[in-house]
């Protein structure tokens, strides 16, 4: 897919003020769930219940929206706008499971040797099924539809350099997840160490979306770094 041939009508200024008014609308309303509205997944005891509500809820929040603005920009479907219908040939799948193998055996490396992980089952084994599937499944995908389908694939569209669009969207997907962390634990090592760990997630999987033009290759990433996370313990 051409991504210059997508852009929006209105022009690059234009299509830039739309993505960013767009963004920060939602980084507003995630904010604020992630802030204030934390506490009534908390008060919702089954976890099994209490996962499929913040999934749910993420959904409405990153993927709706999403939808709603490729729909909006038109010229071409949602789905292919945001690299959901776009299917990798076997080339780039090939070369996008080599990249992921080769990332993920890197983040191994380092958990284990200077992070003193080891690998456990015992995490993934009492979360069941259902948990992994919304947990490591779902949600992984309802991010990379955001990010890499719609921020990335529009910053490309209206010409934006590869390497400023990858630097834009990893320090937004970044900008998600920090004001959980932030609130939560503070300005601590660890919140800093995952703070370097998913900036480099994200540059790699914005490679593998520039490589193959679809959000499978990072989703199946997304899946597989989250996977290795769960497994690997202190």
């Amino acid at each position: 897919m051409d991504q210059q041939q997508t852009a929006p009508t209105g022009g690059k200024r234009g299509g830039i003020l739309h993505l960013t008014g767009f963004l920060l609308l939602f980084f507003l309303v995630w904010t604020a769930r992630a802030l204030a509205f934390d506490r009534v997944d908390m008060s919702i005891g089954p976890v099994l219940l209490r996962s499929g509500f913040s999934t749910f809820i993420k959904f409405l929040i990153w993927v709706v929206p999403a939808v709603a603005y490729a729909i909006w920009i038109g010229r071409v479907p949602p789905a292919r706008r945001l690299g959901i219908s776009a299917m990798p040939g076997r080339g780039a799948w090939g070369w996008c499971l080599l990249a992921t193998i080769g990332y993920l055996v890197m983040v191994a490396l380092i958990e284990m040797i200077p992070g003193r992980k080891s690998f456990s089952m015992a995490h993934l084994e009492s979360m069941g099924g259902t948990l992994v599937l919304l947990q490591l499944g779902f949600s992984p995908l309802i991010e990379e539809i955001l990010f890499r389908g719609l921020v990335l694939g529009e910053l490309l569209a209206l010409g934006v350099g590869k390497g400023l669009a990858v630097l834009v969207t990893s320090l937004l997907f970044l900008g998600t997840h920090l004001p959980y962390w932030l609130s939560h634990e503070g300005l601590t090592r660890g919140v800093m160490a995952n703070a370097v760990g998913v900036s480099i997630f994200s540059v790699v999987a914005c490679g593998l979306f520039l490589k193959s033009r679809s959000i499978w290759p990072p989703t199946v990433a997304h899946i597989a770094n989250n996977l290795l996370s769960t497994i690997l313990m202190a």
